[in-house]
């Protein structure tokens, strides 16, 4: 049986812009930011603009 391949959610300038405001007010840990926005916390070695420690 074949697995359908899961497609890749695009996020915005203005999500990720969102993101960025949240993580330099340090109110909350990289981990608790991930969850609440629903990201991958460490990003990934293709593209580390996407998690939260790029």
């Amino acid at each position: 049986m074949k697995k359908m391949k899961q497609s890749r959610r695009k996020f915005t300038a203005k999500f990720k812009a969102m993101v960025a405001v949240e993580a330099l007010k340090e109110r909350e840990s990289l981990s608790e930011l991930a969850t609440r926005f629903e990201i991958h916390g460490t990003g990934h070695p293709a593209n580390p603009g996407i998690g939260l420690e790029a």
